[in-house]
C-alpha cells in the first residue's frame, strides 16, 4: 500500500511540474529571388518556387494582444481572413520591418506554414493585422496556433 501511495504522491507532483510547450511564433522574413547563405527555399503547393528566406526571421512574435476570424467576407471568396491584434510593442517592431522590406515580398510563416507572401507597399504601423488564409485542411491548426499566441 505504501509502495502505491509513494507512486501516485509521484505521479501527480511529475504532472504538476509538466509544461505545455510554448507556442509557436509568428514569424516574418524578407523574400529573395537570390539564394541567402544558410537559409532556405521556399517551394510548396501553395507557394511554389516562392524564393529564399534567411535561416532565422527578421522579425518573431511570440503574443498576440487578440485573434478573431474576420466575420465579413468578400462574397464567393475561398479564403478565410485572422483579425490579430499586436502588442503596441510589436507593432513598433513590424512597423520598422516593414519599413526596410518596402517594395520587396515579405514571407509570414507559423511555424513552418507559409500564411501569406504579400508584397510591401507601405510600412504597416496599426496593431491590427489581417491574415487571409487560403481554406484547406490545416486551417483550423493554423486558427488555433494563431490563437494560441493570444493566450
Amino acid at each position: 500500500m505504501r509502495t502505491l501511495t509513494t507512486s501516485l504522491t509521484l505521479l501527480l507532483v511529475l504532472a504538476g511540474c509538466h509544461k505545455s510547450a510554448p507556442p509557436t511564433a509568428l514569424t516574418f522574413y524578407t523574400l529573395s529571388t537570390t539564394k541567402v547563405e544558410g537559409g532556405q527555399f521556399l517551394d510548396t503547393e501553395h507557394y511554389p518556387k516562392l524564393g529564399y528566406i534567411a535561416a532565422t526571421p527578421e522579425l518573431s512574435l511570440t503574443h498576440l494582444e487578440s485573434v478573431a476570424p474576420q466575420t465579413t467576407l468578400p462574397k464567393g471568396s475561398k479564403a478565410s481572413v485572422i483579425q490579430v491584434r499586436l502588442t503596441p510593442e510589436d507593432t513598433k517592431k513590424l512597423a520598422a520591418f516593414t519599413q526596410g522590406a518596402l517594395h520587396k515580398t515579405i514571407v509570414i510563416r507559423l511555424g513552418e506554414t507559409i500564411l501569406m507572401a504579400p508584397k510591401v507597399n507601405e510600412a504597416l504601423t496599426r496593431p491590427d493585422l489581417g491574415i487571409a488564409l487560403r481554406e484547406g485542411p490545416n486551417t483550423p491548426t493554423i486558427e488555433a496556433g494563431l490563437k494560441k499566441l493570444a493566450e
